[in-house]
Order: structure tokens, then sequence, then C-alpha cells
């Protein structure tokens, strides 16, 4: 499984509507609104990188409210105990 976080900058005003088109993608798993310089962050996962890179290019990058994109692979997690 290949896991990554994306930060998200959205038009102003239309995070709820990018929120609404992320949530019918089955491998996004969490979103959370965030202070800073981004919008939305968002967990990915997919079987592997191929599968990230066409959900990208075929969903994500096509919402039209979406003005930048910043991805990171998680390649460690830990949880509290």
């Amino acid at each position: 499984m290949v896991q990554i976080l994306s930060f998200m900058k959205v038009e102003l005003g239309k995070a709820l509507q990018v929120v609404e088109e992320l949530r019918i993608i089955p491998q996004v798993k969490e979103m959370s609104y965030i202070t800073g310089d981004y919008d939305l962050v968002m967990r990915i996962e997919g079987e592997s990188s191929e599968e990230l890179h066409q959900l990208f290019i075929k969903q994500i990058d096509k919402i039209e409210a979406v003005r930048e994109i910043n991805s990171h692979l998680l390649v460690k997690h830990w949880t509290s105990k």
C-alpha cells in the first residue's frame, strides 16, 4: 500500500465544493480544513504509485477550484499508544 499526504490551495469560498468532489473518490481516506499556507490536507491510499498517479491525472487534477497541490509520500507512520 502507498499513502500520500496532499496539501491543497483552493479558490476562495470553494473549499466545501472541493471536499464534496473528493469525498466520492474511494482512495481519499481523510480530509481536513487547515490554517496556514494551504486550505485542505488529505490522506490518499492506493495499491501502487501508478494507481495514485492515474488518480491525480484522471480525477483530482481536473477539479477546477483547486489552485495548487503539494503531495508527500508517507514512508513511515506511527500511532499514539
